[in-house]
């Protein structure tokens, strides 16, 4: 903790204080207390980790659940720090008594109050949505916002984001896609990560962006509007073609719903077409890799000769009711309608690729598309590249309309 009660029931911030001098001063001379449990608390001052304060025991104390990193002081007293400088009046650590809990940071903005979380370790879906509640029964409105060095991103752009990580994206209403906002407590900057693209049940390919903390602005956080572009989606494409390799040497035969689909279909996933598993929006909905869920359409369709949006929506739905495409647990804004607007997406995507030909309010399967089918496994890789090269513009202005 950064703050505590003194013998005088005076809030103390160790924010104010410039010198680790004054600090041992300080210890030397008083005694504090938990704002919130009123219990004993130790100002420690070492030379590695941040001052602060900290409970003889947390376990009476509501407001204190986890322990605290350093890299979690830094980032209250960084964020504290950039909202002064913006003009705002932020108060550290302010504490609710009616609800139990202790923000970050508390600020308004107008006749708006704001309760910041910056989260550092690890927590469940529960208790975060418990946390949130629990603001906004107060009309509080909760700021999430992860620790960037919570995160792990590789030189090429690829990301590993866990259940818990994925609790923190959020789909913008003016971008029209999933984003996540985090902050890095070492370098004082904003880092926000666009084009959330899934290769994997963990792993995405994304597009990252850097904000000074001094330019950023509060409560609306400007958002980029980032292009996907030629590098983005061939990087795609070639973790799709892996996928399928893996998935053909790690199958497990008639157990795998999808592996035997594709053998009723009198189909095989090494000759599976290059338009199942494009780079859409609507993948980010999905646990299950957009090759299988877009192979699923694209088997029904082919199946029932002609199908109405309604339809193929129908059979979609359904199995995601019976859990074989699976969906990832995001805060859907409550005006999307994933399952649409995914077979909406990939109905057009089709259509512009000439996979797919509407008539009215029926489409049909193109026969024409089969010139770009792959005929033998020797000769997936040149399949693959004459498709993305006819309709690589296509791809990507379809997913940039959004």
């Amino acid at each position: 903790m950064l703050t505590a009660l003194n013998e005088k029931n005076e809030l103390v911030s160790l924010i104010q204080f410039s010198s680790r001098e004054q600090l041992h001063c300080i210890h030397a001379t008083s005694s504090f207390i938990c704002s919130s449990c009123r219990s004993p608390v130790i100002l420690k001052v070492g030379k590695i980790k941040t001052p602060h304060f900290a409970h003889r025991s947390r376990k009476n104390c509501p407001s204190s659940s986890e322990g605290e990193t350093d890299n979690h002081l830094k980032g209250k007293k960084s964020l504290y720090l950039w909202l002064q400088s913006i003009g705002l009046n932020p108060e550290v650590e302010q504490v609710y008594q009616q609800i139990g809990r202790r923000a970050d940071i508390a600020v308004h903005t107008g006749d708006q109050e704001y309760a910041i979380e910056f989260q550092c370790s690890p927590i469940s879906s529960k208790v975060m949505l418990e946390r949130s509640k629990d603001y906004y029964s107060l009309n509080i409105i909760p700021v999430w916002i992860l620790s960037y060095e919570a995160l792990q991103l590789s030189a090429s752009g690829i990301i590993k984001f866990t259940e818990f990580h994925q609790q923190f994206l959020r789909y913008s209403e003016t971008l029209k896609q999933y984003f996540l906002l985090s902050y890095s407590s070492e370098k004082n900057i904003f880092i926000i990560i666009y084009l959330i693209s899934p290769i994997s049940k963990h792993s995405f390919i994304v597009t990252v962006e850097h904000v000074l903390h001094q330019s950023f602005p509060f409560p609306k956080f400007p958002l980029t509007a980032i292009s996907l572009n030629t590098d983005h989606v061939g990087s795609y494409i070639l973790y799709r073609e892996k996928w399928i390799v893996s998935r053909f040497k790690y199958n497990q035969g008639h157990k795998d719903h999808f592996l035997r689909k594709l053998y009723e279909e009198q189909e095989t996933i090494l000759l599976n077409p290059p338009w199942n598993g494009l780079p859409l929006c609507s993948n980010t909905y999905f646990v299950t890799h957009s090759c299988e869920w877009q192979t699923y359409l694209y088997l029904h369709m082919k199946k029932e000769k002609a199908l109405t949006k309604e339809r193929l929506l129908a059979h979609f739905i359904q199995l995601i009711k019976q859990k074989i495409i699976e969906t990832r647990q995001l805060q859907i804004n409550g005006s999307i309608d994933y399952a649409v607007k995914s077979v909406s997406e990939w109905l057009k995507m089709m259509e512009l690729c000439h996979v797919v030909t509407k008539q009215g309010k029926m489409y049909f399967i193109n026969d024409n598309c089969m010139k770009h089918k792959v005929e033998t496994v020797e000769k997936r890789d040149e399949a693959v590249k004459n498709f993305m090269n006819k309709y690589m513009n296509d791809i990507i202005n379809l997913y940039n309309a959004r």
